[in-house]
């Protein structure tokens, strides 16, 4: 009744009670955001769709507000933008450490470690718990005077050094240009308000959406990666590889429809799978064997690398099902098709091109 308030809608209550059943029929699909709306279609603009939703499916209303955010706006506004540890880099200096918000499927640990390597600056690591602030104090001592990095994981584990932290920081005079201080925590009412104060923040929460998952596992792919290997299979099986770890993540927003049990896959599962994904097209290469080992290559993505993470078996049955899927000799074709959505029309294809920018772009 309050949406008839509106001009646009003063005899929706009688529009329903007149087509019930084309109401229900539309109230019944799956993404209604996107279906003909009964007897207002051709006058519906973009707000009133969404508020048609927001009335009737109020679980899709996010999606119609990010379709009317995106036509009034622009794209960009509603896509996810991946995370940049370079810029956040940038933005700090030697009393400012950078704080990283840990949250489930998101670890930061392996794209502060790959902006290490590419600024040729050595990282001294260390996992918080009981006992392990003897090391970091070492650590600290260390890299303040040589101008190295520390990475302080999971402090959340060991709260009472970080007011130490934080003392050291604030009083320290003599540090060198070079050093930062990188804290990975979880959430909690007890972190230290100064230390949060003093520092940049920056949290990579798992992307929503097979759009921006794609994208943030492609994010960290440059061309000197693509170029590791001069087979064309490997930029194919890199692609393919990164919209794998994009479903497995997107899953478990479905909560027990997706995973029977919540992993926490992450970064680190991808780069360990691409890892093996090199070494085993190097291997072909020098062998000059004419395809991948396609059992092996299954084998080791479902079974060993996002396998050893899993514990019920029939959670591992469907990412057998998806390794089976996904890789396969027919991957090779050119523009093969990973999904077409029938409704809209849209398709994942495996890109054919050894231009990164060309890779990032396809999706």
């Amino acid at each position: 009744m309050a949406l008839s308030n509106m001009d646009a809608f003063r005899d929706i209550p009688d529009s329903v009670f007149r087509n019930d059943g084309l109401w229900r029929q539309w109230y019944d699909q799956e993404a209604p955001e996107m279906a003909k709306v009964p007897d207002y279609e051709d006058r519906l603009s973009k707000f009133e769709r969404m508020c048609v939703v927001k009335t009737f499916r109020e679980d899709r209303t996010l999606v119609a507000a990010a379709d009317y955010i995106g036509d009034a706006l622009g794209q960009r506004f509603v896509e996810s933008v991946p995370l940049s540890m370079e810029r956040a880099w940038s933005e700090s200096h030697k009393k400012c450490p950078l704080i990283c918000l840990l949250s489930p499927g998101s670890d930061p640990t392996k794209l502060i470690e790959d902006l290490a390597k590419k600024k040729k600056i050595k990282t001294l690591g260390v996992s918080m718990g009981q006992g392990q602030e003897v090391i970091a104090r070492k650590y600290m001592a260390t890299a303040t005077v040589e101008g190295q990095w520390v990475l302080l994981q999971n402090t959340h584990l060991g709260l009472g050094y970080l007011t130490e932290v934080e003392q050291f920081l604030s009083k320290a005079e003599d540090l060198h240009e070079d050093f930062r201080l990188w804290v990975t925590a979880e959430p909690h009412p007890q972190f230290p308000i100064g230390l949060l104060q003093m520092g940049i923040k920056v949290t990579n929460e798992a992307p929503v959406g097979m759009k921006a998952g794609l994208r943030a596992s492609y994010q960290w792919v440059n061309q000197d990666m693509l170029d590791a290997v001069s087979r064309q299979e490997w930029r194919q099986l890199l692609f393919v590889m990164c919209f794998l770890h994009s479903v497995v993540q997107e899953r478990r927003k479905f909560g027990p429809i997706g995973w029977n049990v919540p992993y926490e896959f992450n970064a680190s599962d991808l780069s360990a799978c691409t890892q093996f994904l090199q070494n085993h097209l190097l291997e072909m290469d020098a062998k000059k064997a004419p395809q991948p080992t396609w059992e092996t290559v299954r084998y080791m993505i479902s079974v060993i690398q996002y396998g050893g993470r899993i514990t019920d078996d029939f959670d591992q049955l469907l990412m057998d099902t998806y390794a089976e899927k996904y890789f396969h000799q027919g991957v090779l074709q050119p523009n093969f098709e990973l999904y077409r959505d029938e409704r809209s029309g849209f398709s994942y294809r495996v890109p054919d091109s050894t231009e990164n920018r060309v890779l990032q772009g396809s999706h």
